[in-house]
């Protein structure tokens, strides 16, 4: 038969050391989870909040686009780019 002291130190100790080393490590990788959870609710709250601007700039976008498209019909394409190069070159000339 082992005494209590042997006992404790041969068997009881090194498991208790082992599950004390398991238990630090696991608060490390809690700590870890938990601001890698914080980090990715700001990137959501941040892409929502992106979205949420772009879905509210979409109907003057698409405003803009139905008045392009008119002009496209109405001019065509070619004159469209040559009008926009002829104000690029007067804007340059001012400068």
């Amino acid at each position: 038969m082992e005494s209590a002291k042997s006992y404790r130190e041969s068997k009881a100790m090194p498991i208790i050391r082992k599950l004390a080393g398991v238990c630090v490590s696991l608060y490390s990788k809690l700590a870890e989870m938990k601001k890698k959870i914080v980090d990715l609710t700001k990137e959501r709250d941040h892409a929502a909040k992106e979205w949420k601007e772009l879905f509210d700039e979409m109907p003057s976008l698409q405003a803009k686009a139905t008045k392009f498209d008119k002009l496209v019909k109405l001019l065509g394409l070619d004159e469209i780019d040559r009008m926009l190069k002829q104000k690029e070159t007067h804007r340059k000339e001012k400068q």
